[in-house]
């Protein structure tokens, strides 16, 4: 197998979308301080060690080396009595003097808009991504997170293969309460990927849009059921065939104090290609978070039928574990595991099926309250199905953190988002 190697410029397309978006942040910063809007700048540098920075399963063909990166971000945010909202930009610069082929330059945007109303709120959160795949496919563990359902479930790109991939995904959320005892949520989600021409050959852009209505109904002052029904339709470019979907998901969530909350969500989704019969699959959601002063836990297991770049979708079994935590005003840490497998719907094996496995650890050393030190370690295992061959890698990288106005969110307020 032959990896398909980045040319370290990048195309002049490419840099134009990036000076656009980050000329368009900058504009918009701007607006955001004349209306007294809080802006929260973050700047770190620093410098990366990996023995397989591809995850190549030939030793022959091992990217490893030391990088420099640098990673500026910002989080622009406006609050008042009935609306939340903050829209964050990253860019992220990764250069390896002794393998050029591997740089990149990724372009990050995360928005999410919250507006209360006297029977309920309309949530829309929105992300984009622009970056190597090199890098975008690992599944890493984000200590930032707080509600599970954020953590993505496709599978955009293939791991192993390098290339650009530029990655949309929006979901607008509104939540209707009849009374003190029952609501309704109805929700969307728009997810696109497109990638460069050096994948062609491997990955198909994709469009994936799900619909979804569900009916809660409190079952005791700190229980709640929930009956759900959905429905998708998968479209994958130049092709005249599109996959659509139709699912139920009936569960419940349990306050077990006043800051854990536990959710068990079963059911079936049946998809229809037009081309194969598949089977309903069998998909769940089982979660539960704690959130203190100082310890954040979150642990998920969910089973979903994934949108993918293969041109089909595919079942995808998941394990997520976080556990984070502030020792004192100085010191805090994290430790967190992901873990998935990808399987396909229709028992044939494909490109895009694996078994993955990351741990990642992390360590911050805060010398002021707006400079730290960060070091984080990440082990990365997969196995690839259709060349049954595993790979590994351990990356290492040490972090110097700038942040004017010092908010650590993981222990911070909590701001619904």
């Amino acid at each position: 197998m032959k990896t398909v190697n980045i040319s370290r410029s990048i195309s002049r397309g490419f840099f134009l979308r990036k000076q656009i978006l980050i000329g368009s942040i900058a504009l918009f910063s701007v607006g955001a301080a004349e209306a007294q809007w809080s802006v929260e700048p973050l700047l770190k540098a620093g410098i990366e060690k990996d023995d397989n920075a591809t995850l190549s399963i030939r030793t022959d063909d091992v990217k490893n080396g030391t990088g420099v990166l640098l990673d500026a971000s910002a989080r622009i945010e406006y609050k008042s009595s009935l609306t939340n909202f903050f829209v964050a930009p990253r860019v992220l610069s990764r250069s390896y003097s002794d393998n050029p082929e591997i740089d990149a330059d990724d372009v990050f945007l995360e928005s999410v808009y919250l507006r209360y109303t006297k029977s309920g709120t309309f949530r829309v959160r929105m992300d984009y991504e622009d970056q190597a795949i090199l890098n975008a496919e690992r599944a890493e563990t984000d200590f930032d997170i707080d509600n599970p359902d954020d953590i993505p479930d496709d599978d955009a790109g293939v791991i192993g293969f390098q290339g650009q991939r530029e990655k949309w995904r929006i979901r607008p959320q509104w939540n209707y309460r009849f009374n003190e005892s029952s609501s309704m949520v109805l929700s969307a989600m728009y997810l696109d990927a497109s990638y460069d021409n050096q994948q062609q050959l491997l990955l198909n852009d994709f469009s994936d849009i799900r619909f979804a209505a569900s009916y809660n109904r409190a079952l005791s002052d700190r229980s709640t059921g929930t009956i759900m029904l959905n429905s998708r339709k998968y479209e994958v470019a130049d092709r005249s065939s599109e996959t659509t979907g139709l699912g139920f998901m009936a569960g419940v969530s349990r306050s077990l104090s006043p800051t854990t909350t536990a959710k068990v969500m079963l059911g079936m989704e049946d998809t229809d290609s037009g081309l194969v019969d598949n089977d309903p699959g069998f998909v769940a959601n089982v979660s539960l978070r704690r959130r203190l002063q100082t310890v954040n836990i979150l642990a998920q297991y969910r089973r979903a039928i994934s949108a993918s770049g293969s041109g089909r979708l595919s079942s995808r079994e998941s394990l997520n574990l976080n556990l984070s935590r502030r020792f004192n005003e100085k010191i805090s840490a994290g430790l967190g595991v992901r873990a998935y497998q990808t399987t396909s719907l229709d028992d044939s094996v494909r490109i895009d099926e694996r078994n993955y496995l990351q741990l990642r650890s992390q360590f911050i050393w805060n010398f002021t309250p707006s400079l730290a030190a960060e070091v984080d370690y990440r082990f990365t295992f997969q196995k690839r199905s259709a060349l049954n061959e595993s790979s590994n890698s351990n990356q290492v990288t040490l972090w110097f953190v700038y942040r004017p106005n010092s908010v650590d969110r993981r222990f911070g307020e909590n701001l619904n988002f």
